[in-house]
């Protein structure tokens, strides 16, 4: 039966892990990717775990406002000379069962407790600001290598049409050396230029594999050989050719002063840093608590010709209490000041950590911004470069296949024009990456 159990569980786990790899996308787009990588990322974990300590936390000191109760029991055993229930020394050995039940409440407490809360609340708030925060990083970074891997499947299939064109020029060399319209150099130059090509086209692809597995490292993903990504040169192309409006620098550090989870958290973490200035402050001032209990005991003489009976004693020696108790610093040997001191400095230091990140933000957004305009004048004289660049090259192309051209200046040609695309495809990427930085900046999805 157990046997049975054990392989019904192990088809449905079988069943789940088969299930879920079904679920997950053939052909990867941007946001797939993204969304995958936020779920398995570690660090977005550990501030997930950040938050339910944060949040534990909080719910300790709201409990700290309610009663505490507790209960006692206890057992002693008294040879020779002990004490009785009247509260008499007497000679004779004797058995003393005792029970008793307490609870205490805080009425004031110099707002200690309001400020633990208040402080409380505002570091869960962090805590949930720094989930945010680790997601948008993981989504920065993903959308980065994504794009670094779009990038190089272009220099591949800018490489391949340079070598499947310098194949095709060899071929039509050969037929001129058969029919003695030109001489063999030609053909040895143009093989050695097409083994060139095939290394250039080798090195490409290599490239495009390296940055394709550190995409699925950086996602967490292991199944590299099937991780394929979808399409998306179409949307790349009309996001280019419909062009880019660059948000002002002024704007989108506007809208991250209140709204960059980053910012956020320290800008809470210092509000949290004041309040504990109060809780410590309130060590200052008087605490007042309630307390009230109640006990009784069972005492058995061994000697004795008869005990009372255990309920009858437990009846009769029963007694409540209840009273306040105030407790009124006087001297803590400067504890308390000192204390005061160390959360003011604490509080000062998370007011410059804010600033700074302020400063490192505006910087980043500046850097952003001013990279992706150099993107956009590069990348419109780098299209003008290119079709310049092809043209040229058709021209060449024309002249030497009517024997009017070398082939030096055929390969200088092609050259110039690949050059011209591999630079425009690096423009239009760079462009790309430093628009979804700003658009990051501004809150919004970094989507394709």
């Amino acid at each position: 039966m157990k046997k049975t159990i054990y392989a019904l569980a192990v088809a449905i786990a079988y069943a789940t892990a088969a299930n879920a790899q079904e679920q997950l996308p053939a052909e990867w787009h941007l946001d797939e990717c993204i969304k995958y990588a936020q779920e398995h990322s570690i660090e977005v974990q550990q501030s997930k775990l950040q938050y339910e300590t944060s949040r534990s936390t909080l719910r300790v000191n709201q409990l700290s406002m309610t009663p505490s109760v507790s209960a006692s029991v206890g057992q002693t055993f008294s040879f020779g000379r002990a004490t009785g229930r009247d509260n008499v020394i007497i000679n004779q050995s004797q058995a003393s069962t005792s029970f008793g039940a307490n609870a205490s409440m805080p009425i004031f407490t110099g707002l200690r407790i309001t400020n633990q809360i208040k402080s409380s609340k505002l570091n869960l708030q962090a805590a949930l600001a720094d989930i945010e925060n680790a997601e948008d990083n993981v989504a920065l970074n993903i959308a980065a290598q994504y794009l670094q891997v779009l990038y190089n499947q272009e220099l591949v299939k800018i490489s391949r049409e340079q070598y499947e064109q310098s194949k095709e020029l060899v071929e039509k060399t050969r037929v001129l050396v058969e029919q003695g319209k030109t001489s063999e150099s030609e053909l040895y130059e143009n093989r050695a230029q097409m083994m060139q090509y095939a290394q250039t086209l080798t090195e490409s692809e290599n490239s495009l594999s390296l940055s394709v597995v550190d995409l699925c490292q950086m996602m967490n993903y292991n199944d590299v050989e099937s991780f394929v990504l979808a399409d998306v040169s179409a949307a790349v192309d009309a996001l280019v050719e419909q062009g880019v409006m660059l948000i002002s620098p002024s704007d989108a550090y506007a809208y991250s002063l209140d709204n960059h989870p980053a910012l956020k958290a320290m800008g809470l973490r210092l509000q949290s840093a004041q309040s504990d200035i109060k809780v410590a402050q309130s060590g200052y001032y008087p605490e007042l608590s309630l307390a009230a209990g109640y006990s009784t005991g069972y005492y058995h003489l061994f000697n004795a010709t008869a005990n009372t009976a255990f309920g009858k004693q437990l009846e009769l020696n029963g007694s409540e209490m209840v009273g306040l108790s105030l407790s009124i610093p006087i001297y803590n040997r400067l504890s308390v000041r000192e204390q005061v001191k160390q959360y003011k400095i604490t509080a000062k230091l998370r007011e410059l950590d804010l600033l700074n990140s302020q400063q490192s933000v505006f910087k980043s957004i500046q850097t952003a911004y001013y990279n992706a305009k150099a993107a956009q004048d590069k990348l419109k004289a780098t299209m003008e470069s290119e079709e310049a660049g092809r043209i040229a090259f058709e021209f060449e192309k024309t002249k030497y296949e009517n024997g009017s051209s070398t082939t030096y200046d055929y390969s200088q040609a092609e050259m110039r024009w690949r050059n011209a695309q591999m630079q425009a495809a690096q423009a239009k990427y760079e462009l790309i990456l430093r628009t979804k930085i700003l658009d990051y900046y501004m809150g919004r999805d970094i989507t394709l």
